[in-house]
């Protein structure tokens, strides 16, 4: 009798011979920092997606590799006039009729700092994989990871997919306003892009942008002025709407420290003022350049002692690295004026940052949060950034007609983007009850429903195709939009296997 390789065989084969192939692509060979990690394609993925440059607006690159992988698989690619990636898979033999499942994530990730290069320098500390002095792109890279394991391994048991992968989710979920009606065919539709193993997102705040722009006037500063440096660093950053309610702003507090520093040098005039790199990160450090009297060097010393005592106490469980340097320096550009000082001074102390309120309906749920970043000094303009998060539609606008008040007070402009309305969240959804029904079957104790005050692509899929079933899931991931960002290895693995079973219930 003939012997013959059955089709199940051929299929594992096949994956060996993926992951073998993969490995030799990335040229990590036996140096392979997760090597012996399950699951063993998906970490293969994704050290080859840490390679590759996504910064927000830059995603060529990365687009490529997954048309090009998804094409070398077999499997029909579509992409759209923005840039989005629509990859199409049928049904496992004997799921054919089964109702179809959308996979989204996004390719796009927060590059801090903004001059980082690829391929990243990855590291394991305690069973946490980080980058070093980068971010790492767990976020939403693991999403991509995932996606693409369940595309290329044909073990994996699945009703009807469509994979969906949006770019410049970062700057403002652009690519998903940016989709068709007739892009995406079925209205199931799981997010790869929460943070926590143990939830199950059902909800999100909408977003919107504040850009504020005050035209600066410049003056000669008298000879015996005194150029100083004052730099508030040290701070943790983070998510600015996950970590809101837990970190200090490097600008608030940088605003507090020069309006009591003009108490004992009155003459104080302001060169510039940096701080941060996007909307959606919360500064880790901000930098004034000032002139003072040199008179009154010894005073703005005194005070850097006890404002940085005063904060150590306020905010030491929060910051426990806070501080702040005070140097000499040089300067090559005339200030602005005194009168201009002022209004950037008490601007930036009187717009609000941080948690705003929380949910009166529901417990522990942040309702209204803002941010302020980045915030730039150019020849002829002060610029800076808020960004508003509410589930509450109505509060966020309130909180930015209060925003542009303030702005307008001190004579700058404020123009406010049109945003993105909340994912509300949908309790009598048919796949959140299939999904807690599984969660409870793999994991033995019920997932925890989050609405997250991080924005999600789901609140702008859901507006665009009405009637679209969602839930968010993913694995633990901590600081991230910071080069502190890290990944649960063992979590990865956890919400990979339930996500495996949730597609083959199904």
């Amino acid at each position: 009798m003939r012997k013959c390789i059955s089709i199940f065989s051929f299929i594992g084969i096949f994956a060996i011979f993926l992951t073998i192939n993969l490995k030799a692509q990335t040229g990590v060979g036996s140096s392979y920092i997760l090597e012996g990690y399950s699951p063993e394609l998906v970490w293969t993925y994704f050290t080859r997606i840490t390679e590759i440059p996504r910064c927000s607006g830059q995603e060529a690159q990365i687009r490529d590799w997954v048309v090009e992988t998804a094409e070398s698989a077999g499997l029909n690619v579509v992409v759209d006039d923005y840039g989005n990636v629509k990859i199409e898979k049928d049904a496992s033999p004997g799921y054919e009729s089964h109702e179809g499942v959308v996979l989204q994530a996004h390719l796009d990730m927060v590059c801090s700092p903004q001059n980082m290069t690829f391929p990243l320098e990855l590291k394991i500390t305690d069973g946490w994989l980080s980058a070093n002095n980068t971010t790492l792109g767990a976020d939403n890279g693991i999403g991509i990871a995932y996606a693409m394991s369940v595309l290329t391994d044909n073990n994996v048991v699945h009703p009807p997919l469509e994979v969906l992968f949006t770019v410049e989710e970062e700057t403002g979920l652009v690519g998903a306003n940016n989709l068709k009606e007739d892009f995406l065919s079925y209205r199931k539709l799981i997010n790869l892009d929460s943070e926590n193993e143990e939830t199950i997102t059902i909800g999100c705040a909408g977003g919107g942008r504040s850009d504020i722009t005050m035209p600066l006037v410049r003056e000669a500063a008298t000879v015996d002025m005194l150029p100083l440096v004052v730099s508030v660093n040290g701070l943790q950053g983070g998510h600015s709407g996950i970590d809101i309610d837990s970190r200090a702003n490097p600008n608030k507090l940088i605003a507090e420290f020069l309006k009591e520093a003009e108490n004992v040098a009155p003459e104080l005039r302001i060169i510039s003022i940096k701080s941060g790199e996007f909307d959606n990160a919360i500064p880790r450090n901000s930098d004034a350049w000032v002139l003072i009297d040199k008179n009154n060097w010894s005073k703005i010393l005194s005070l850097k002692d006890s404002k940085l005592t005063e904060w150590k106490t306020q905010y030491g469980n929060l910051e426990p690295t806070i501080n702040i340097d005070i140097y000499e320096t040089t300067y090559s550009i005339e200030p602005v004026t005194k009168e201009i000082t002022n209004n950037i001074i008490n601007m930036l102390n009187e717009l609000p940052y941080g948690v705003i309120a929380w949910s009166e309906e529901l417990e522990g749920v942040l309702e209204t949060s803002v941010n302020i970043s980045p915030v730039k000094t150019f020849t002829s303009t002060f610029e800076l950034t808020m960004m508003s998060r509410s589930i509450v539609l109505e509060e966020r606008e309130k909180l930015r007609s209060q925003i542009k008040e303030i702005a307008n007070k001190y004579g700058a402009e404020c123009v406010n983007d049109s945003g993105y309305a909340p994912w509300e969240p949908n309790f009598d959804s048919q796949l959140l009850a299939f999904a807690r029904d599984i969660y409870i079957d793999h994991f033995g104790k019920e997932p925890k429903l989050e609405v997250t005050h991080g924005g999600l692509e789901t609140a702008v899929i859901g507006s665009i195709y009405p009637g679209m079933d969602m839930i968010s899931i993913g694995p633990n991931i901590e600081n991230g939009h910071s080069p502190n960002e890290r990944v649960d290895i063992q979590s990865v693995a956890n919400v990979y296997s339930y996500l495996l079973e949730l597609l083959k219930a199904l």
